[in-house]
């Protein structure tokens, strides 16, 4: 978890880091959040923003603690999760969720994977773009999944991984 409260001036940006995972207590959550230093000075919208990366990784009990700071007005969460499955419900009934999964799309692959192999030295057309496609689906949204089995297509036909 990273808390950030942006300023104008990089000199006077205050960030702290405490890990959503490995045994991060509520008490320490709820503390940091609540003592917080406020710089409204330093920029306009008058907020503290806390981004949680991994939120899935709190404990239950953590994840309810959480629920309570999050009324505070001055408050702005961004959280993150790759499960949203194992987030309280309350938390995601607070949120507004962007979803970032693949596209219905997965034509909208094909471009990326003829740009790997140009990187790679095999050229745009090297690979059918049907086989990009295929790819595409397979990784089920992954992109990392995506470009691995993209660089993997390169390999077979010469190609060298960029540095």
């Amino acid at each position: 978890m990273v808390l950030k409260t942006p300023a104008d001036d990089p000199a006077n940006d205050d960030t702290i880091v405490i890990p959503c995972g490995n045994g991060a207590k509520s008490i320490s959550i709820a503390e940091t959040i609540n003592e917080a230093s406020r710089y409204p000075f330093f920029h306009n919208s008058k907020h503290d923003y806390f981004v949680f990366d991994e939120i899935d990784r709190l404990t239950t009990p953590a994840q309810q603690s959480l629920k309570t700071a999050m009324d505070f007005k001055r408050c702005m969460f961004i959280y993150t999760t790759n499960y949203l499955h194992k987030d309280d419900l309350g938390i995601v009934s607070r949120c507004y969720l962007v979803v970032m999964n693949q596209t219905t799309n997965s034509s909208t692959y094909i471009p990326i994977g003829q740009n790997i192999l140009c990187n790679m030295g095999v050229g745009a057309a090297a690979v059918a773009a049907s086989t990009l496609q295929a790819h595409a689906v397979a990784a089920k949204g992954s992109l990392r999944n995506y470009i691995s089995l993209v660089l993997a297509e390169g390999i077979k036909l010469g190609g060298v991984v960029p540095a």
